[in-house]
């Protein structure tokens, strides 16, 4: 969990500069996303919160996506770098869109322009109906909510 928010932290402020998660010396910017800010008012604590902030705002699923998305991309390309297939990537991407379909750090707009343009639409099917139903879900339960918040102000 530690590495991917560093991760996350380093890509949002476009750090270039390479660290170990487990070194005990973490870079100034890191120190805020591993241990959080700290409590006195110093300029540097200042930009451990800006930088911690700056992690709040990543997508850790679509980051992973991404992942896998490179993964499945160079074990088709260069198979014998790649410990798995990239069909063992692909149901494993087809796997984490199915279980967060509804999740905000998927929206199903941008996970769409970023797909293959060689999947066919059968192999994402499942994953575009259970958007759509949780879609239509929630445009209903809030129609239903501000029904029933209207009918409790008459």
């Amino acid at each position: 969990e530690i590495y991917c928010r560093l991760l996350m932290a380093r890509e949002a402020q476009r750090i270039q500069e390479k660290f170990s998660v487990f070194s005990a010396d973490l870079p100034a910017w890191a120190r805020g996303v591993v241990f959080g800010p700290k409590k006195s008012g110093a300029k540097e604590n200042q930009q451990d919160a800006a930088a911690a902030a700056g992690e709040a705002r990543t997508r850790p699923l679509m980051l992973f996506l991404r992942i896998l998305l490179d993964a499945h991309k160079g074990a088709t390309e260069r198979p014998e770098e790649y410990k798995k297939v990239s069909a063992e990537y692909r149901e494993a991407i087809l796997a984490l869109l199915m279980g967060y379909a509804g999740h905000s750090d998927l929206p199903p707009n941008e996970v769409l322009g970023i797909l293959p343009a060689n999947w066919t639409l059968e192999g994402i099917a499942d994953y575009l109906s259970k958007c759509a139903r949780i879609c239509l879900h929630q445009q209903r339960a809030s129609m239903l909510e501000e029904n029933l918040s209207s009918m409790a102000y008459l």
